[in-house]
């Protein structure tokens, strides 16, 4: 009886937490459109808007630590004092913090919806950036022939979008190069070290937040902001920018609680359904059109996505096991 009500707990705490994560990635996104989009709150400060999450991030990792509530391990900060690992963490926090910036800007240049179609073609970056830096050994057939799929049919979903720009294009293919980059420099440096939600944000959120701060000043949005006045904006919409805030840091604890629930490989299942759903929600919150031939050309692309899933979740058992688990590699890809 004992065992049964624990399987049950069980999958009630999998349903929660599956259905929170579905429902809070797509409204952390709809809420960061309204905030910068000109219908909404046209706060146009996509880097400043990114250092929320990372900054609540920092402040809810090292406040808990400090009040004994979080516990870090002693292997985890003496990797980073004393074993040279504030050189991985440094990198990871940097290409966190640009894949965050670019990601935040696509949405000043491009619809929602479309944004959400592109990230399908994450697989086609991250596996090009692995194979070519050695991390990854040349795919199988059945991979290949996937991210050639997902790479063809995002061509054609681009093809039919009429808001489609170079600009935004450009921003979005930094926003998965430097994802890519710091999964890449998670795979060298961090991999093994299996940290936990609390130490990986613990240790990456401070970097990512300063690069992020550091980022905003060398680009002017600090001096636009004081100079056009926008921090009113943030005053008379506190509750707006607090959710960003909040949402951010939720976002990354259920990706760890799914991970912990299931896999790496559900997760990347979990986020494509994410994706659809922003999708919808692009469609139906900001009004925006998505022709037919668009919805079928994003259809074939996850198609494309479910196989190259598939065949990386059926490799042999040594790159099984080598597969990218931890919080800190599922940190960044967000």
């Amino acid at each position: 009886m004992g065992a049964q009500n624990e399987d049950t707990m069980f999958w009630v705490k999998a349903v929660v937490m599956v259905l929170l994560y579905l429902g809070v990635g797509p409204a952390l996104i709809m809420l960061n459109k309204h905030i910068m989009d000109p219908s909404g709150l046209a706060w146009k400060y996509p880097i400043l808007l990114s250092s929320l999450g990372q900054t609540a991030m920092a402040l809810a990792a090292y406040t808990g630590v400090s009040s004994g509530y979080l516990s870090v391990r002693p292997e985890a900060t003496k990797f980073v004092t004393e074993e040279g690992g504030w050189k991985g963490c440094l990198a990871v926090g940097f290409f966190k913090a640009m894949t965050l910036s670019f990601g935040n800007a696509v949405y000043l240049h491009l619809p929602l919806g479309y944004i959400q179609m592109l990230k399908a073609f994450s697989p086609v970056t991250v596996l090009t950036l692995l194979v070519c830096t050695g991390v990854e050994a040349f795919p199988s057939k059945e991979i290949a022939l996937s991210v050639i799929a997902i790479a063809l049919c995002t061509a054609a979903t681009t093809a039919v979008e009429s808001h489609a720009n170079m600009t935004g294009l450009f921003y979005m293919a930094m926003a998965q190069s430097t994802e890519g980059g710091a999964l890449v420099i998670t795979q060298l440096y961090l991999k093994k070290k299996k940290f936990s939600v609390v130490e990986s944000q613990y240790i990456l959120a401070p970097p990512s937040s300063a690069v992020l701060m550091l980022l905003a000043c060398a680009t002017g949005e600090v001096g636009r902001l004081m100079e056009n006045g926008d921090m009113g904006t943030v005053f008379l919409n506190p509750v707006a920018f607090f959710c960003a805030a909040t949402l951010g840091l939720a976002v990354n604890y259920l990706t760890f609680a799914v991970i912990q629930l299931s896999s790496s490989t559900m997760l990347k299942v979990l986020g494509t359904v994410r994706n659809v759903v922003a999708v919808i929600g692009g469609a139906v919150f900001f009004h925006e059109h998505i022709p037919a031939k668009e919805w079928m050309c994003y259809g074939l692309t996850l198609v494309g996505f479910g196989s190259y899933t598939y065949y990386s979740m059926n490799k042999p058992q040594q790159a099984k096991k080598d597969e990218p688990g931890s919080p800190v590699s599922s940190a960044t890809a967000q």
